[in-house]
């Protein structure tokens, strides 16, 4: 159904934005 494929695109996008903050951090830390 696709309630259930929103959430699981609403989860991915979580986890990339998260990866996306974890580079920055990273980065700025560089």
């Amino acid at each position: 159904p696709p309630l259930f494929s929103s959430l699981t695109n609403i989860k991915t996008r979580k986890k990339h934005v998260e990866r996306v903050r974890f580079i920055q951090l990273i980065s700025s830390t560089l």
